[in-house]
């Protein structure tokens, strides 16, 4: 359905460094713009999602920013399953289970399960469980859902709370996932007031992690307010940094030199921000996504991961945090 070929799929080393090409498929687009009726608005701002409600607000969300989060997703799972391996530890699960943090209408969860199925992975069942302050919008999931798995048993749990009462709280789900997605939520939750919310969320997803599972975290890449030089992955990278410092029991695959030496580097003013150029084959429609992507497995299998595909010497390109050009980390202690 997707027209991506897997060695079109980048590195993790070229994620970093390269403006990278997507292609959203035809069916989906289609569907999207026709069978969903999403209307695509040219926007500079980027809205809360909790704040789309109405029917045509949710339609503008699916049509603007809903391609965007999905070509995120899948082009950094494309990227790490490329890599060999990953895709072996679920091909004879009878099912998996995913929690969408901020799921809105699921363009996170659906990427993951286009890239499982074009690894190979048969998908029997699927369980996804959504936590929102908005679920008006998971109802577009589901449409999407059921047009391109027919084939897949998906059960949706949805729990409408307070995003900061369910870290404060612990009105957390008393359950592990092989999958945790956390896609730009981060900003929402800081401009909310919960200035340590990247160190909540990591501390909830190591509890709640499965041994072989994967922990996606991403945010955009825009000051936190319109008077900072402060980046919200500056945020997120130096509360994730001092969390992994006392707590070992996840570890960074993505950015590399994170997995490597993020608890010792002396860096804080850097983030990794990856380009897309998402191509929907719209005449009026081509354009970017921006965004601080991290990927996390469990320490054991984190360290076998870096070691197999990487050399803790060489140097790896990020960008920098004036968004101006790119410099080089050298990884050093």
């Amino acid at each position: 359905m997707i027209k991506f070929k897997y060695n079109d799929v980048p590195s993790f080393k070229e994620l970093a460094s390269l403006t990278t090409p997507v292609w959203l498929s035809y069916e989906l687009v289609d569907f999207l713009y026709k069978g969903l009726r999403a209307i695509f608005e040219r926007r500079q701002d980027v809205a809360q999602s909790y704040r789309w409600k109405t029917e045509r607000q949710i339609r503008t969300y699916l049509g603007t920013y809903w391609p965007k989060t999905f070509a995120e997703v899948f082009a950094v799972f494309s990227s790490y399953i490329n890599m060999g391996g990953f895709a072996n530890k679920f091909k004879e699960k009878d099912k998996i289970s995913i929690l969408d943090l901020g799921g809105n209408s699921l363009p996170a969860s659906i990427a993951l399960l286009f890239v499982l199925k074009k690894a190979g992975v048969s998908l029997k069942k699927v369980e996804i469980f959504v936590l929102d302050r908005n679920l008006q919008p998971v109802k577009y999931g589901k449409q999407i859902l059921n047009r391109f798995f027919k084939d897949i048993q998906i059960k949706i749990y949805i729990t409408e709370k307070d995003f900061n009462s369910f870290f404060t709280r612990h009105f957390s789900l008393q359950k592990n996932f092989d999958f945790i997605l956390c896609s730009k939520m981060g900003n929402e939750l800081y401009s909310q007031g919960n200035v340590s919310c990247y160190k909540q969320i990591i501390s909830y997803a190591e509890k709640r992690l499965n041994k072989n599972g994967v922990f996606y975290l991403s945010d955009v890449t825009m000051p936190i307010n319109s008077y900072s030089k402060t980046f919200f992955p500056m945020v997120m990278n130096s509360q994730i940094a001092r969390y992994l410092r006392k707590n070992g029991g996840l570890k960074p695959v993505f950015p590399v030199p994170c997995g490597f030496h993020g608890s010792t580097c002396k860096v804080r003013d850097c983030f990794t921000q990856v380009v897309l150029n998402i191509d929907t084959s719209k005449p009026n429609y081509p354009f970017k996504a921006k965004f601080s992507p991290k990927l996390f497995l469990h320490r054991e299998n984190a360290e076998q991961f870096l070691q197999k595909h990487f050399n803790p010497n060489d140097s790896y390109t990020i960008a920098n945090t004036s968004r101006y050009g790119l410099k080089v980390c050298e990884n050093k202690k």
